[in-house]
Parts: C-alpha cells; structure tokens; sequence
C-alpha cells in the first residue's frame, strides 16, 4: 500500500510539472512545497483535478495565472451524500499566505444564505484560513472544511423538490478544531452522488421545474455576463488612468528639459565670457618679466622662526607616518617608543624654541 501511493504521488507531480513549467510564477525555494501540497490534496480527494486559470480572490480576479484545484468535495448529512464544488487557487506567495477557497453556485445548486462560513458570492471563510501559518497545508483545509460543511451545508438544491429542507442551526456552537489529513495509504473511496427521492409529479409540476430551472439558468448567465463586463470596465478605466499618468510625466520631463536647456545656454555664455577675459589677460601680461622666484625680505628673527615652525611641523609627519607603520605591524614596539621618544623630545625643543623667539621678539 505503501508503494501504491508513492507510485500515485509520483504519478500526480509528474502531471503537474507541464503547470509549472508553463507558469513559472512560484518561487524556486517554495515550489516543491507548492507541488507536494497540490499532490497530497489531488491524492486525498480523488473528485477533485488541478488546472490552471487567472488567480481569484476574495478581492477579485488577477491577470496573473496559478495552479488552481476544482471538482466537488463530498459531505454526509443526515445519511445524505451532498456534491460542493469548489475551486482552491494557490497564489504565488503560498504557503506564507493561505489558498483561496470558493464554494461555485451552478443552476441546480445555489449557495445558502447567511452562511456561517461562506457569503453569497461563494468565498469560504473560516479560522483556519484568517489565521493560517506556513505550517498548514491545503489537504488539512480540505479536511476541515469538509468536516464543517457536514455539520451545516454551504449549498441548497435550486430546484423545489431536490432535497429535504435542512434543520435550524445551532447558534452555540464551538468552535471547531482543526484535523490533521490522515496519513495512511489507504484512498478515499468515490461516493455516489447524491440521489434525489423519486416521487411522482403531474406533467404540470415538471413543467414548473423546468420554467424555474430556466429562470436560474437565466439568472446565472446575466450575473456572469455583469460580472466580466465589471472586470472589462474596471481594466479600461486603470488602463486610461495608466496613459494619462503617463502623459502628465512626459510633460513634466519636456518641461524639466527645457528649464535645463536654457540653465546651460547661460553656463556656457558665461564660460565664453570667462575665456575672453583670461584670454585678453595673458595677451596684455605675456611679454612681462617679473622676479617671481625672489626670496621677500626678511630678519634673521623670522626667518628663524619659519625654520622651527618647519621643523614642528617635520615631527609631525614622522609621528604619523610611524604610527602608521607600527599599525600595519612593520614597526616592533620597542623599536617604536624609541623612535617616538626621540621625535618628541625634537618636537619639544623646536616648540620651546619658537616660544622664546615670540617672546623676545615682543620685546
């Protein structure tokens, strides 16, 4: 049995690889958390197949395509088989974010109203999704929503003699725990579906059923038709919002050109102006020869004192460049405080020096 469903999980990654090779949309690092996933559910529930389609949540619908799960997940209430069609879409961040989980509404089923768990447009809503972690996987969601629709159906037959009406629900109710999918070899076994009590109608009545299976059929039609004609008009108007943005900043950078344009025309009059000026400069001053090389005139006090304020200056610089050396490791310590003492007591002198030639300058 074992073997049996290695096989069948084999066989099921195998048939998803042409997805994702299409796709492309997963990350690298997720992706075969994403294909596990998506096996392990297909392998749990047998009635349900993978495809790929635009990506729907409850905001609305994404041009973006992911790997989406559809069929019907089967339920047992009051010993009556109940078929829910559900679509699960895997967007492309999963499993940091929870999958996208909508119950479908079709002519012979409508979705109940006032629902604990799903709204009238088919998104499920539930504890587990609204505080999902990484660590959840799509196969448990499968398996407590399965267990919740058992205790109260999201759907109801269109039709007026489908199904017995359901009883009341209880208002105190616990919350419910999560459950684990189980982990066995053993595969969930295809139930019947369910199988409407044969009663006998008068040729009037069936013609009645089949006015209002028209009806909703007809209503159906109308809604899908509202609601691509909502996404057509919601992606022209973002498409015209696109192109007018757009058009305001090609002229915001024609403007910015220009002002830019008319900055360098006056930078390069400027320059010009500049040229003409050093340029008649050096013409009248070329043919004159001053002693620009000659020492100014100075005592014998401050040229002393420009000699010492060199000389401070000098141990300066050696200091420096011995402590870099000493840092780069070229310098032993010993070596380095005799080189240090040394160049301080130089430095000490010059200075003292300096102050006494200030000094007896002053007087």
């Amino acid at each position: 049995a074992v073997m049996q469903s290695k096989e069948k999980m084999q066989n099921f990654e195998a048939s998803l690889d042409q997805y994702f090779a299409y796709l492309r949309c997963y990350p690298p690092k997720s992706l075969s958390r994403v294909k596990n996933d998506v096996c392990q559910a297909l392998y749990y529930n047998p009635l349900l197949v993978p495809g790929y389609a635009p990506l729907r949540t409850p905001k609305g619908v994404s041009k973006q395509n992911v790997v989406y799960i559809h069929g019907i997940i089967q339920i047992k209430y009051f010993h009556n088989t109940y078929n829910i069609p559900v679509h699960v879409y895997v967007p492309p961040t999963y499993p940091n974010v929870p999958p996208c989980f909508f119950v479908i509404s079709n002519p012979s089923v409508l979705i109940k109203p006032r629902h604990k768990h799903c709204d009238s447009n088919g998104i499920v809503y539930h504890p587990m999704i609204t505080h999902w972690e990484p660590k959840f996987s799509i196969a448990q969601l499968l398996g407590e929503l399965a267990r919740v629709f058992c205790e109260d159906p999201p759907i109801m037959s269109a039709t007026i003699t489908a199904a017995p009406p359901l009883p009341p629900r209880e208002e105190s109710r616990p919350p419910p725990e999560y459950i684990q999918p189980r982990t066995t070899g053993q595969t969930q076994q295809s139930l019947p579906a369910y199988i409407q009590p044969t009663t006998h109608h008068s040729q009037r009545q069936q013609n009645y059923q089949s006015r209002e299976s028209i009806e909703q059929m007809r209503k159906r039609v109308h809604e899908i038709v509202f609601e691509k004609a909502n996404i057509l008009r919601d992606n022209v108007v973002q498409e015209m919002k696109e192109v007018e943005s757009q058009e305001g900043n090609n002229d915001d950078i024609v403007l910015r050109l220009a002002q830019e344009n008319e900055r360098m025309i006056v930078a390069v009059h400027n320059t010009e102006s500049e040229i003409q000026t050093i340029s008649h400069w050096l013409e009248n001053h070329k043919n004159r020869d001053e002693p620009v090389d000659d020492d100014m005139d100075q005592s014998p006090i401050e040229k002393q004192l420009v000699e010492t304020r060199a000389a401070d200056e000098a141990c300066d610089d050696v200091l420096y460049q011995v402590s870099s050396l000493f840092r780069k490791g070229d310098f032993e310590l010993d070596q380095y405080l005799k080189v240090v003492r040394k160049l301080s007591r130089e430095q000490f002198m010059q200075r003292a020096l300096w102050m006494k030639i200030q000094c007896e300058d002053k007087y």
